[in-house]
């Protein structure tokens, strides 16, 4: 939804917090990712305009929020994390909502993947 939703600025701040995970990576400062990380995700919600997945999400915020962290808490995860931001963040440029959606599948896929192997 945020593919086709998405306005100019919004994809202006998208992009910016692209740019802060990218610094942060570099640095590999694993709590600024983590905000970095919430924050990007928040304005996909936002930039879809789709109250009743937003409302979905947050009804499980807490876990999804300690589930991200999980998932950020290495910093072998944080290039891995940072490439699939980029592809879906590219795709959401691309105004491809079939090619967002997927991109955010194999995101949701692999870190519940790799999120499942750490706490095995």
């Amino acid at each position: 939804m945020a593919a086709i939703k998405i306005t100019e600025s919004e994809m202006y701040k998208l992009h910016g917090t692209i740019q802060e995970m990218e610094k942060y990576t570099k640095e590999q400062d694993t709590e600024k990712i983590i905000q970095i990380n919430a924050q990007f995700h928040m304005l996909i919600r936002t930039f879809a305009k789709n109250n009743y997945m937003s409302k979905q999400i947050e009804a499980i915020h807490s876990f999804d929020r300690h589930f991200r962290k999980i998932a950020l808490s290495h910093v072998d995860e944080l290039g891995r994390a940072l490439k699939e931001h980029q592809q879906i963040y590219e795709k959401i440029a691309a105004r491809d909502p079939e090619g967002a959606e997927a991109s955010i599948r194999t995101h949701i896929q692999l870190t519940t993947m790799r999120v499942k192997d750490k706490t095995s």
